[in-house]
């Protein structure tokens, strides 16, 4: 049985809709996420000695070659130029002892999340059930 590509996109739009339940936890859960990504970038980062910043180069023409070119039924084969933006990690100095003290104001506030996170699921259960 084939399932026509409308009812596919139906059900993927319907499937990324959240419950209210679920809306009411996001802004603890997600500060939550980001939190702990926080913390495992630190701890990267004291274990590596230095920090990456993303450097962006300045914007350069660069060329592919399209099929087609809008004329004659779009038929023959063109370059197409494009704007890129070239993103490259640099490695930088930190202060190791910053970092730790960062790490550890870090776990403080995933802590604090953590406690708050069960009273916050059983309000949002009681506001909808």
């Amino acid at each position: 049985m084939r399932v026509p590509p409308l009812v596919l996109a139906a059900c993927a739009v319907l499937s990324a809709c959240a419950t209210p339940q679920e809306r009411c936890l996001q802004p603890l859960t997600g500060d939550l996420a980001t939190i702990r990504s926080l913390i495992a970038e630190t701890e990267q980062t004291i274990a590596r000695g230095f920090a990456y910043r993303q450097e962006v180069s300045p914007v350069r023409i660069g060329g592919t070659l399209c099929v087609g070119n809008g004329y004659w039924n779009n038929v023959g084969v063109r370059v197409c130029g494009s704007n890129v933006n070239d993103v490259r990690q640099v490695p930088v100095a930190v202060d190791i002892a910053a970092e730790r003290a960062k790490l550890a104001d870090l776990r403080d506030r995933e802590a604090a999340l953590a406690e708050a996170l069960p009273a916050a699921r059983a309000a949002c259960a009681a506001r909808y059930p």
